[in-house]
């Protein structure tokens, strides 16, 4: 997803619609989640296609040599993906919490540091500081649990890739003793084809290996995903706007009846308000905090919808 495509969406829903979220999280969705797509793009999906080729180019090799030792690789190689998907699903669920989380420490220690100043004129530093310290601890274990899957899904891939590995050294070795006697086109073990297959044999699994050590960036870039497709997919109120241009000569007066000013969900922010305002006249908007004044800068400007 390109940077254009997230301003113009930021554009779109216009400034009241992005304070109602803060700015740490912003940061988050914008810069933080879009760098875990990239890696998804630039290292697994390029990883993918190694570990669909080179494996079967090894096999090709291997085949007319001894296609006892090609089976055996063939066996093992689909329990990877098998056993790494049941894995990921619960790393993508994992990440997808984790960004969440990050998100709102982001908002919540972004807003704390807006409010320094409060806070210490209150005594209530040391308050926040606790909570900002509770939020810390949760996001951490978070990222350990993450952590934990990632590393159970490189535990599982080591384990076959060890496992494929270990029969056919146990399949050379038994043929080498007598004890077995196929897979040789009639022709019998020789050694350069026992050494042959034993050292491509870890190479056969590398590229799953490697996408192993990726797969985490998948996951990542799934939960990101979530967050960037329900911001580029969320309704937005569309500000009705009419078609006349004014000259900037033009003096306009606004006049409001029993105006009522909500919030996209519905609620009521202020009103219902009569005021009038000649043209060219000055006038100071007072009111309690929380008592509507942005919202009527907004409706007025035209930034929110009626």
């Amino acid at each position: 997803m390109k940077f254009a495509a997230r301003f113009d969406r930021l554009q779109q829903a216009g400034p009241a619609w992005i304070q109602g979220k803060p700015a740490g999280s912003w940061a988050t969705l914008i810069l933080e989640q879009i760098d875990d797509m990239h890696d998804y793009y630039a290292r697994y999906l390029p990883q993918m296609t190694l570990a669909a080729c080179v494996p079967l180019l090894i096999v090709i090799t291997i085949f007319p040599i001894n296609w006892a030792a090609a089976l055996i690789l063939l066996g093992t190689a689909p329990l990877i993906p098998l056993f790494m998907a049941l894995v990921g699903m619960g790393a993508a669920d994992a990440n997808r919490r984790n960004f969440q989380a990050l998100a709102r420490l982001s908002g919540h220690f972004l807003d704390r540091l807006r409010g320094m100043e409060t806070l210490r004129i209150f005594h209530r530093g040391q308050a926040e500081t606790d909570n900002i310290r509770d939020a810390s601890q949760d996001f951490r274990q978070r990222t350990m649990e993450v952590l934990r899957l990632a590393f159970l899904s490189s535990g599982v891939l080591e384990f076959f890739t060890s496992l494929s590995i270990a029969l056919v050294a146990v399949y050379f070795g038994f043929s080498y003793l007598g004890e077995l006697n196929f897979g040789h086109y009639g022709a019998g073990v020789t050694l350069m084809a026992g050494f042959l297959t034993l050292i491509l044999a870890p190479e056969f699994f590398q590229p799953l290996r490697d996408l192993g050590t990726f797969y985490h960036a998948k996951a990542q870039a799934v939960g990101a995903a979530d967050s960037l497709k329900t911001f580029m997919e969320t309704p937005l109120t569309q500000v009705e706007r009419g078609d006349k241009t004014l000259n900037d000569n033009d003096l306009i007066s606004v006049e409001a009846r029993d105006l009522v000013i909500k919030s996209p969900e519905g609620k009521v922010l202020a009103g219902p308000l009569n005021f009038a305002l000649p043209a060219g006249a000055r006038v100071v908007l007072v009111g309690q905090s929380g008592s509507g004044k942005s919202s009527l800068l907004n409706t007025l400007l035209g930034l929110s919808a009626l």
